[in-house]
């Protein structure tokens, strides 16, 4: 093994490695913020959806009426999906999820 040159290979054995630095983050505290984020989203869209009329004279309260609709169709999934996502990490052991089977435990190879 060769060390860089400008430290001596008692000083490279002693230098921590740059994997040595990393820690992988808690996918917990991601999927709790996906959750939030997606709850944030969808409450502000409803109040949008809410507050402005889809037959407005005003086009752009028709076109935020039409958005809003539109996005809360992509956040509600997306908000279904993590807090399965967090059922599971939270379980720690199989899970039914829509018929299938989920087995929400540490990956071997590193992947979760």
């Amino acid at each position: 093994m060769k060390y860089p040159p400008f430290l001596t290979p008692d000083e490279a054995a002693e230098a921590p490695t740059a994997s040595a630095d990393v820690v992988p983050f808690p996918p917990g505290i991601t999927l709790r913020a996906q959750v939030r984020e997606a709850e944030r989203q969808i409450e502000r869209l409803e109040q949008q959806a809410a507050e402005n009329d889809i037959r407005s004279m005003d086009h752009l309260e028709r076109v935020r009426a039409i958005g809003a609709e539109v996005a809360l169709e992509i956040w509600r999934p997306r908000l279904k999906d993590a807090q399965a996502e967090v059922t599971m990490l939270d379980a720690n052991d199989t899970l039914t999820f829509r018929g299938q089977r989920y087995h929400a435990h540490r990956s071997f190879h590193g992947a979760n």
